[in-house]
């Protein structure tokens, strides 16, 4: 009965600690975000750094987005994919995207203060969809003679 006790122990132990790392993941989902901007200013070539790091028990949405008073534009949307046995699975699935942004992004805003915003959320588990972790910096987008108004 000893060696039954032991043997059930050994093999239950894991799997408690393994679910409850998993709850805390299916809670949280996005371990990390951060953006990276190489200038304040804001030009046409210039690449913006975003790095999302995803528990990876469910597929994480990653958006970054451009915004100017009311007008806003979606410039990537990006989805880390889950673990195949994402309830087991502890190990962490990251991106690491590099966005160029074009001249004719920058022309449908007008020069000046701009915000950029990197948004990342999880998917729906345990009934409740965890809130998102986001990310902002200001930039400026300069005159460049040629911007147009909304």
């Amino acid at each position: 009965m000893i060696a039954l006790r032991w043997l059930t122990r050994m093999v239950l132990v894991p799997f408690v600690l393994f679910g409850g790392f998993s709850g805390y993941r299916a809670w949280v989902q996005v371990k990390s975000v951060a953006l990276f901007v190489p200038d304040r200013d804001l030009r046409p070539g210039a690449v913006i750094d975003v790095e999302a790091v995803s528990w990876a028990r469910t597929t994480v949405t990653v958006r970054l987005i451009l915004e100017q008073s009311s007008h806003a534009e979606t410039l990537l949307v990006y989805r880390i994919p889950s673990n195949h046995t994402a309830s087991l699975d502890p190990r962490t699935r990251s991106a690491h995207l590099m966005v160029p942004i074009e001249g004719a992004v920058l022309e449908r805003f007008h020069a000046g203060e701009a915000v950029l915003r990197v948004h990342a959320i999880g998917g729906p588990q345990w009934l409740r969809t965890p809130p998102p972790k986001v990310q902002r910096v200001a930039v400026r987008i300069p005159d460049t003679g040629a911007t147009a108004g909304d």
